[in-house]
């Protein structure tokens, strides 16, 4: 994250880069998404979709995350 953050403050693209803590926990996050993005799913859906491989592997993938501010300026005129 370090490495990336230094890249784009030297570009002259972004100005804030942080460590985004997910509210709803690492080892949740993909599933509370399929439930808030589902309109038939509730929070009964938790332990079920905690069990489904695809959506075990994509909260792997997904564990490590950041956010960037990215800042766009034109010349004043």
């Amino acid at each position: 994250m370090a490495e990336s953050a230094y890249k784009i403050w030297n570009a002259e693209i972004g100005y804030i880069v942080h460590r985004q803590y997910n509210m709803f926990g690492r080892d949740l996050k993909l599933a509370m998404i399929k439930i808030l993005t589902d309109p038939a799913k509730t929070l009964s859906d938790m332990e079920e979709l905690l069990k489904d491989q695809e959506i075990k592997k994509q909260t792997e993938d997904m564990k490590y995350d950041y956010e960037i501010v990215l800042a766009g300026m034109t010349a004043r005129t």
